[in-house]
């Protein structure tokens, strides 16, 4: 039986579904507001999550990094005004809809599960039918896998090839990655609830170290990361479909 796919969406997007899910065919597919509620930040205040612990995001200016020995030089300056930013809502409703996700595929008790965004969009030649390939795939290379990316931004220079994979170097876009059952609990024993913070800073430090000392004593690289190459799934690039994350409030700034 092939894995399932989630897909993280908001109600309100039946544009992004109507995009995305005809391309995914006849495989399982569960919508992540069917499972963990409809987490939309344009529509919510941190007041609505009393049950979380909210990582202290904002970095202040001065605060040292390892960023310079990590990253690529091209995106120190933005990263830096990344971290001196606060959250929005946004971020806060993505994690925990990724995380919501996590949890049903442990309920389920799936072998592996496909986690997608509904800005996806698969690019692989042979569609669906490739990407679900690959499960076998990186089973073969590697039976204890954890994650695997089939799309992502790389900040920093990856680690050695391994068949058709590559062991990741830091990376963001959380738009399409898998996990292995072992990575599923482990991912769940981190508890991002109790220091909620982007997926896209929290599923990196999962696999290697962040450059940021508080991200990386928090969450501590437990994972055994691949990344398919090329990718097989990308994010939609629209005019005017701006990011649901970026579209909603910050919290307060720090004084």
């Amino acid at each position: 039986m092939r894995p399932p796919i989630y897909v993280i969406t908001m109600k309100r997007r039946q544009d992004r579904r109507d995009r995305l899910l005809p391309h995914l065919g006849k495989e399982q597919v569960f919508l992540s507001y069917d499972v963990c509620g409809d987490l939309d930040g344009t529509l919510m205040t941190v007041d609505d999550f009393p049950d979380i612990q909210l990582f202290d995001w904002q970095l202040n200016q001065d605060t040292p990094t390892k960023l310079k020995e990590i990253c690529f030089p091209a995106q120190w300056e933005y990263l830096q005004s990344w971290w001196n930013r606060p959250m929005r809502v946004g971020e806060i409703c993505c994690s925990l809809a990724h995380a919501g996700c996590w949890d049903d595929a442990i309920a389920r008790n799936c072998d592996a599960a496909l986690f997608l965004e509904d800005d996806a969009l698969i690019t692989a030649e042979n569609g669906v039918d490739e990407v679900m390939g690959k499960f076998v795939e990186i089973s073969k290379v590697d039976p204890e896998w954890d994650l695997l990316y089939f799309g992502r931004w790389p900040l920093a220079p990856d680690g050695p090839q391994v068949g058709n994979f590559v062991v990741p170097g830091l990376s963001y876009d959380t738009h399409a990655y898998a996990l292995s059952r072992k990575g599923l609990r482990k991912i769940v024993q981190l508890e991002i609830r109790k220091k909620v913070m982007p997926a896209d800073e929290f599923l990196p430090a999962t696999y290697t170290r962040h450059p940021r000392d508080d991200v990386a004593a928090a969450v501590p690289p437990t994972l055994r990361a691949y990344a398919v190459s090329p990718d097989l799934i990308v994010q939609w690039d629209a005019e005017g479909d701006v990011s649901e994350t970026e579209n909603s409030q910050f919290l307060q700034t720090q004084e």
